[in-house]
């Protein structure tokens, strides 16, 4: 900028250069279109070797003196840029086509294999379908099977029940009526359709005939204890009808293979016509015991009145036929005869 010899004095673009370097800026590049020149310029700050010569411009060690300016003709530079730039969209073209027939073939073998893989899936899956269907098909046949016996069983045990000549009474754990049979269904006038879900009480009310109480119902005793118990005696029902049927029960837990009690089942027998055979029989055997002992009385009187007729009848041998005493033995043995 303060040049010794006009020679160095800087041109436009250098002067602007060497203003950017006194702002601190550092190497100044630039290319020129028109002229087809790189320029390049490189700050030139005073060493103590230069202060010989130009301390007395007022320069100090470290202060921008000027510059090294380079003018550098471009076109070698911007033919090897363009052959450059043909090589380098060359490569990028060919690796563009190379890549994207990659991708084709990556995509062609891949959409084989993902066929290949969804084939193979279908026929997994459909495989897995066919057993699945030969396992269902077996478990309904399996089931329709088992459903059939449990219903045959349960027919078979629904006859039976019915069928039997004792009252059969089921509940559940809350002592409400499960099932009850014909026989029952005959003692307390209750239909099952009615029955089922009432309570025990209210279906089979019992009463102690000895204390003419109501009973506890034995349900609880039952599910209390576990094990079979049996009615105690002077035991009647009240039927729905008001009329009293003496009866004999006995009643066991209901178990399922945990061992869990899911129930209670009654036995129950009308004994109203056994009482009363056995009050007739009671009756008659008191009867025949009277019979022997009035017989053996009978027998004993026999021998008495026998030995008396017959002293009467001598006495009246021994009597002459005007007697007075003769008409009284005559009533004596009329009186011993009846």
């Amino acid at each position: 900028l303060k040049p010794i010899r006009p020679a160095n004095a800087a041109d436009r673009w250098e002067n602007r250069a060497l203003h950017a370097f006194k702002g601190g800026s550092g190497e100044v590049f630039e290319f020129f279109e028109a002229a087809h020149v790189y320029k390049y310029m490189a700050p030139l700050p005073v060493k103590k070797a230069c202060l010989k010569c130009h301390a007395a411009q007022g320069y100090r060690l470290g202060d921008i003196r000027g510059g090294i300016s380079v003018t550098i003709p471009a076109g070698e530079y911007l033919a090897a840029n363009e052959a450059f730039k043909r090589n380098l969209w060359f490569i990028h073209g060919l690796a563009l086509i190379l890549g994207g027939a990659g991708c084709c073939l990556f995509i062609f073998f891949q959409g084989r294999h993902t066929h290949e893989q969804i084939r193979l899936r279908e026929e997994m899956q459909a495989e897995k379908t066919r057993l699945l269907d030969r396992h269902n098909r077996e478990l309904e046949e399996r089931v329709k099977a088992r459903t059939y016996e449990l219903q045959t069983m349960r027919e078979k045990l629904f006859v039976t029940l019915q069928s039997i000549g004792e009252g059969v009474v089921t509940t559940d754990t809350a002592g409400r009526i499960t099932f009850i049979n014909a026989i029952v269904e005959k003692l307390t006038g209750w239909k099952q359709a009615e029955a089922l879900d009432q309570p025990m009480d209210t279906v089979f009310p019992l009463i102690d005939t000895s204390r003419g109480q109501p009973s506890d119902c034995p349900i609880d005793r039952i599910l209390a204890s576990g094990e079979i118990i049996d009615l105690a005696d002077n035991t009647s029902l009240v039927a729905r009808d008001g009329r009293r049927i003496e009866i004999e029960y006995s009643g066991a837990p209901i178990f399922i293979k945990q061992s869990e009690v899911i129930g209670v089942v009654l036995i129950v027998r009308d004994v109203t016509e056994k009482h009363r055979t056995q009050a007739e029989l009671l009756k008659i055997k008191k009867l025949k015991s009277v019979g022997v002992l009035a017989g053996g009385i009978a027998h004993d009187f026999n021998n008495i009145l026998t030995a008396i007729l017959g002293n009467i009848n001598l006495a009246g041998m021994h009597l002459p036929p005007d007697s007075k005493a003769a008409p009284r033995l005559e009533k004596a043995e009329k009186a011993s005869f009846r």
